[in-house]
């Protein structure tokens, strides 16, 4: 079962990797660099637009350590002056973050990034980058006119490759515009900021792309789709000024991560787990789905049969909104897209390899804290529409719960409530994440069998 897998090709052929721009969350790219250099996985160009231009140019330079180095330590203050100390940030929501941000960029007329460039011109080597056998391009933005301006290494001018990566990153009107010879500046981001068409331009026959889902445009490559692979993380990466080193190292987890299971290695879409793990933990639910649902028939058929199609309708189209054909949706697939559901209520960690042993048991220690705390009677509540509104208050953990709950009705001969059905496109993630822990319980306990005569 491939939950995802990169289609790199021909080892003759020219490949690329192309980096989006997308301030702090850069981060990621490093992650993802790591998992190639495991992975064997080499390119021969990389494009890079803002933050992607900048470690690109560490990349061409093959200055992995220094590059980790400075994400797995860097603060804002390493980017910018006068905008959020360390302490500000470590106690701010993300609504207050980009508030305060806003005001201080407004009363500066944008920030000043000085320590940047200190830092770039402390860690670019201009020879070695030129000398490299990678090939390189960026792009930036002739301000006002807004002209896209794409450089490769061979176009950009002596001594001015640091400038031109600044050039790049002048994330306008957040970052001051950056002035060159005359000319201003701005960000790649506003013509291009995943430039797969420049990698094209530069000979790329196939393309990995490193999409921070950030700001700014990116174009459609034309290259045919068995040979573009796209890497981007199922988790918000944090908001782009955050420049934080608990942040930017939760981010190359989750970069490293992301690549094994797009090239196969691992399974999962916002967790990651081995292929052997994934396959036992399905074959053991898949035993326990049957008798549950068999059980559940007995006390209401037609219900249970029209609650069973109408949840596998929107499991579908989840699979859908990940561009997985109905027609090679795997049950193994079906089963790790649930319990990723209950994993994201009930905070398991994303950031390390997790076996389902362990990943099972968190979710089951967190879900009976829940339990144990949580009124889940809803008494008093008149109606189905009043319960799903007032749930819409609640956290998921809570909802979970509640339908957990409501499952287990389902399993009684007196009672089984019809007012499940509703929560299917009320709450579809968390019934998921119900059934699934209805299923870890049952695990836990010895089958007993329905009286058949």
């Amino acid at each position: 079962m491939m939950v995802a897998e990169g289609k790199v090709g021909d080892s003759m052929a020219k490949r690329a990797l192309v980096l989006a721009g997308g301030g702090s969350r850069g981060a990621y790219q490093i992650g993802v660099w790591k998992a190639l250099r495991e992975l064997g996985i080499d390119f021969d160009i990389v494009t890079g637009s803002s933050v992607g231009a900048l470690n690109g140019a560490l990349m061409v330079q093959g200055d992995f350590d220094a590059a980790m180095q400075l994400w797995e330590n860097i603060t804002t203050q390493d980017v910018m002056t006068d905008i959020l100390t360390e302490d500000d940030l470590s106690s701010m929501k993300e609504a207050d973050i980009w508030r305060n941000f806003v005001h201080d960029v407004l009363e500066q007329g944008g920030c000043d990034i000085t320590p940047l460039e200190n830092k770039i011109r402390s860690l670019l080597d201009e020879k070695r980058f030129r000398d490299s056998a990678i090939d390189y391009a960026l792009v930036t933005v002739e301000y006002p006119s807004l002209k896209p301006l794409e450089l490769s290494k061979s176009q950009i001018p002596e001594g001015q490759v640091c400038d031109y990566l600044l050039a790049s990153s002048a994330c306008f009107p957040a970052f001051k515009i950056k002035e060159i010879n005359g000319s201003k500046y701005i960000d790649g981001g506003y013509h291009d900021n995943l430039p797969m068409n420049l990698a094209l331009k530069l000979g790329a026959e196939e393309i990995i792309a490193v999409d921070l889902q950030s700001m700014g445009i990116i174009r459609k490559p034309k290259i045919d789709e068995d040979k573009l692979t796209v890497i981007r993380s199922h988790w918000n990466l944090g908001p782009f000024i955050l420049f934080d080193k608990s942040y930017a190292r939760r981010n190359i987890a989750l970069g490293y991560l992301d690549t094994m299971k797009v090239f196969g290695r691992l399974y999962g879409w916002k967790f990651a787990f081995t292929p052997s793990d994934s396959k036992h933990n399905a074959q053991q639910l898949l035993t326990i789905l049957i008798t549950t649902l068999t059980e559940a028939r007995m006390n209401n058929l037609r219900f249970v049969n029209t609650l069973e199609s109408s949840l596998y309708r929107s499991i579908l189209k989840e699979f859908e909104n990940l561009d997985i054909p109905e027609k090679q949706v795997t049950i193994g697939q079906i089963f790790l897209l649930m319990a990723e559901h209950a994993g994201e209520i009930f905070c398991v960690d994303p950031t390390e390899i997790q076996t389902f042993d362990r990943f099972n048991r968190t979710v089951l220690r967190e879900f009976h804290e829940v339990q144990r705390e949580a009124d889940l009677s809803l008494q008093g509540w008149s109606s189905i529409p009043k319960i799903i509104e007032e749930l819409k208050e609640h956290d998921r953990m809570y909802i979970c719960a509640y339908l957990y709950e409501q499952l287990q009705l389902l399993f009684r001969k007196d009672s089984a409530p019809k007012n499940l059905l509703l929560f299917v496109s009320a709450f579809p993630e968390e019934l998921q994440a119900a059934l699934y822990l209805t299923l870890l319980e049952r695990q836990s306990q010895p089958y007993q069998w329905p009286e058949l005569f």
